[in-house]
């Protein structure tokens, strides 16, 4: 038994190398099919493969297999009672679907489907009760989010190692980028592994190990300047002004996030001054992240970090003046952006159906669809349309509007990964869904004290929901999600 247990052990830091590792980097060099040959890598580490006509096992179910003849009688491990809801209704609402072709693997090039929702849950259940640390683990998975963010540097400054800038259409460049493809689908995988750096930095103990994750800051930063997607920029706010809340029990903390704002300018700027050193090589820039771009506008940013940060280490400290003193910063912080933003005559303070990349009418479009799925069908109002069944459904009855916008180009999800997950799994199921992610961010935020890897959890769950916000469930990112809150279980019972 302790051979196969160790077999069972090593097995599951293979499986979790290939998912954190593996799928990021998996590449082949077209925009369309980068989805489609991801998942069937995937799923060919997960679920397993059929290979001239024998079924070949998943690494993950090879683990379960040997599971089953390690323990005999397993112990029952708590599980939040939100994910459980949540997966029961993914799979009342498959049943209930008609089109279950679609609603087993999913929308072809994105396959979120019901195979995908079960394996994120068995990827969480088996994480966190079999996982055991690993150092390799831990430098593979560092080094890999290194690699790709490094790539989206080069790309856009026109340098393409594997050659794709002869693959692609120009207009395919500009939402293409790294190992990963689309920049929405980077963006969610970026911001799981900004909250670690964030985290990581925040509680490195070391001089050596805050230097390597300041280091690692300001590469995944570079990349999040340079990828182009706008969402990641109030997914980043959103991540210091957590941090800032979380950190006002400590005076040491608050000055750590106080330096990873620091650690942003200094990359925004570094970046900013190879457009002025490479003008024709580099990409040109949405309206966000050029503004984010300027020189001067980052050499402020530091100049008033530097003052406050010294202001900090030299006062006493007192929790309940630091909560008002964060309070009234960040709305001050917000009137600000809205009032330059104003000035800019930028689209985001126009909340229209253009707003957003059509984000604005899609949102609508999928409000409006729920209502009239609720006036006609109540059942499938509170159990869903189905896993992945959102653009079937919508454009049921909203062709002629996404059409006008989005011309033969179907648009598979709301953009809104709460949004989506209220018409693909209904009332129940994405209330279940929603409050799972929230149930997890309270704890972090009632426990990191305690606890302290809870800060690194806290900053992933509040990027990768308000990343998603925006955004959607894509394979590059969800999965890995799910397998990090089952390192965090482990972590804290150990």
């Amino acid at each position: 038994m302790k051979v196969l247990e160790k077999a069972r052990n090593y097995l599951l830091q293979l499986y979790l190398l290939l998912l954190l590792v593996g799928v990021p980097l998996f590449y082949v060099d077209t925009y369309i099919r980068i989805g489609t040959m991801k998942w069937i890598f995937y799923r060919a580490i997960t679920m397993g493969t059929i290979w001239k006509g024998f079924y070949i096992p998943g690494v993950l179910v090879i683990v379960l297999l040997l599971n089953v003849l390690v323990d005999k009688t397993p112990k029952r491990k708590q599980i939040n009672p939100f994910l459980i809801g949540y997966i029961v209704t993914v799979i009342i609402s498959f049943f209930l679907m008609e089109d279950k072709t679609l609603g087993l693997e999913g929308y072809k090039g994105w396959y979120m489907g019901l195979l995908s929702q079960i394996s994120f849950f068995v990827i969480y259940v088996v994480t966190k009760g079999y996982y055991s640390d690993n150092k390799i683990l831990r430098y593979a998975v560092l080094l890999s989010s290194c690699y790709t963010s490094f790539l989206v540097v080069l790309n856009r400054f026109g340098i393409y190692p594997f050659g794709i800038s002869q693959m692609l259409e120009e207009g395919m460049l500009r939402t293409f980028v790294s190992t990963i493809g689309n920049i929405n689908w980077y963006a969610s995988y970026l911001m799981i592994f900004v909250g670690v750096a964030f985290g990581s930095y925040i509680l490195a103990e070391t001089k050596r190990n805050r230097i390597v994750f300041a280091i690692w800051c300001c590469l995944l930063y570079a990349s999040l300047l340079l990828q182009n997607s706008e969402s990641v920029f109030f997914s980043l706010f959103a991540l210091f002004v957590g941090c800032l809340v979380i950190s006002v029990y400590k005076k040491e903390t608050f000055i750590r996030v106080i330096e990873l704002m620091i650690l942003m300018s200094i990359s925004f700027l570094i970046v900013g001054c190879l457009y002025l050193i490479f003008p024709t090589q580099a990409m040109s820039l949405e309206e966000l992240p050029n503004m984010f771009k300027n020189p001067l506008l980052n050499v402020f940013i530091i100049i008033i970090c530097l003052v406050i940060r010294k202001y900090i280490q030299a006062m006493n400290w007192d929790v309940q003046k630091m909560r008002r003193i964060i309070l009234c910063s960040v709305f001050g912080v917000i009137i600000i952006i809205l009032v330059i933003l104003k000035m800019m005559n930028s689209s985001f303070v126009v909340f229209d159906d253009a707003w957003g990349s059509h984000r604005g009418m899609v949102w609508r479009v999928t409000i409006e669809s729920w209502f009239e799925l609720w006036k006609n069908n109540p059942i499938k109002a509170i159990f869903g349309v189905g896993p992945d069944a959102y653009a079937s459904y919508v454009y049921s009855m909203h062709s002629e509007t996404l059409s006008s916008y989005f011309y033969t180009q179907v648009v598979t999800n709301a953009h809104n990964e709460w949004l989506t997950a209220f018409i693909n799994y209904g009332l129940v199921g994405g209330l279940s869904y929603l409050l799972f992610y929230l149930s997890r961010l309270r704890n972090a935020i009632n426990n990191h004290q305690i606890k302290k890897i809870l800060v690194i959890e806290f900053c992933i769950i509040l990027a990768y929901m308000t990343n998603n916000f925006f955004s959607f469930q894509s394979i590059v990112s969800t999965p890995l999600l799910f397998a990090l809150m089952g390192i965090f279980d482990y972590a804290q019972g150990n």
